[in-house]
């Protein structure tokens, strides 16, 4: 395993971008993917006051997908998603935002956790699934979930 640096100078700045997402392809296939936030001194400023005013103390701890191809039916893709809460009694519930990034083959997801209710004494620490069925199997070769300002990858691998 390699780590890979760079540096982009010259990238222009525009309202909107807030982060730089890179890919490495080896064969038309997506083996690497690494993000960065664009400092943004307004975006800063905005962002901590989102995260003082509505702290969910949930995190991702990890995120693994695949592409189930089996039949019957049509190919579906599995994400499992690691996550920790402070509380047992959280919902989890995830948005399906279709293709995303440069290739268009990332499924991006968005994660929304909810508390209802007063928060139980116990904390949750264990999966939450998003399944979702593809028009084939060649469809996505990454899968980036998105929750409170970050995004989450992982390469989809498939299962037959």
């Amino acid at each position: 395993m390699k780590v890979l640096r760079f540096k982009i100078p010259g990238i222009p700045l525009v309202d909107g971008k807030t982060m730089l997402v890179a890919f490495a392809v080896v064969s038309d296939k997506v083996v690497g993917v690494g993000s960065q936030m664009i400092p943004q001194p307004e975006q800063k400023a905005l962002s901590m006051l989102a995260s003082v005013s509505q702290p969910s103390g949930v995190r991702i701890q990890s995120v693994n997908g695949w592409i189930n191809a089996m039949p019957p039916g049509r190919p579906k893709v599995i994400a499992v998603v690691n996550v920790f809460a402070p509380c047992i009694n959280y919902s989890f519930d995830f948005e399906n935002k279709g293709s995303f990034g440069f290739t268009g083959r990332t499924l991006l997801v968005e994660l929304k956790a909810r508390l209802p209710g007063a928060c139980q004494k116990a904390i949750f620490e264990g999966p939450v699934r998003f399944e979702a069925e593809l028009e084939s199997v060649e469809q996505f070769d990454s899968i980036a979930v998105a929750f409170e300002g970050e995004l989450h990858f992982d390469a989809l691998e498939i299962t037959v």
